[in-house]
Order: structure tokens, then sequence, then C-alpha cells
């Protein structure tokens, strides 16, 4: 069984569902809504990993970041992300919410997604993680 501490294969994860998420964008705007707020998620867990932290089972953004460092409540641009990808992540998880996503927020959550992804991967190279 895979080890679930190995933040290699957390961040390469990671990596492939943000990848997936922009070849898909175009023609499935809702799938790749889902894939960048995983892919998030993924990249905040590998940094509480790194840490030495065993992150929460939550798909709540700002939990997982404030349990990064809580100062970062300070940080109003990794916080709205992380607050958009956490609320569109309940409307394209479950069937009893699917809602439509236009090509418009996909990209919105696109920028959002970029953004949460550079913090983590700083984070995870000042603590000395190879990328």
């Amino acid at each position: 069984m895979p080890d679930s501490r190995d933040v290699q294969r957390w961040v390469k994860y990671a990596k492939e569902d943000y990848e997936a998420a922009m070849l898909v964008m175009p023609s499935h705007p809702r799938n790749a809504s889902f894939d960048l707020q995983q892919s998030a998620e993924k990249y905040l867990k590998a940094v509480l990993i790194a840490q030495g932290i065993e992150p929460d089972r939550t798909h709540d953004l700002v939990v997982l970041l404030l349990a990064i460092d809580v100062s970062l409540t300070q940080d109003s641009r990794v916080v709205r992300a992380a607050q958009l990808l956490s609320f569109v992540g309940s409307r394209v998880r479950y069937p009893d919410r699917f809602e439509d996503i236009r090509i418009e927020e996909a990209q919105a959550l696109a920028e959002a997604a970029t953004e949460l992804r550079e913090f983590a991967q700083n984070k995870l190279v000042l603590l000395g993680i190879q990328l």
C-alpha cells in the first residue's frame, strides 16, 4: 500500500489534476472546476505532510491553509483563492448540488488554483522538497 505521507506522491497527483483541468476546461468547465479544487487540496496537503502535520480529512481549503500557517489570514489573495475553490468544490462534488459552471467561472477558478499552487510550491521548496 502506498504511503499517504509521501509528499512527492501528493505533488505528482496535484500536478496531474491541475494539468487535466487545463486540458478539459474549454469543453467541460464543471469537470475542470472539480479537478482544480482537487489539485489545490492535494498541494496544500503535501505542504502539511512536509511540515510533519497529518492533514485533516477535509475538502475545505481555508482549513488546510490555516493549518499550514495561521498568519495567512493576512494574505488575502491566498485566502480568497481558497474560499473560492472551496465554495465551488461543493457545487461540483455531489450530484444533489451539481450546478453548471460557465467557462468564465472555470477560468477564475484556474487563477485561484494557480495562486494556491504557486503558494504551495514555494512552501515546499522552502521546506527542502525538490519539485
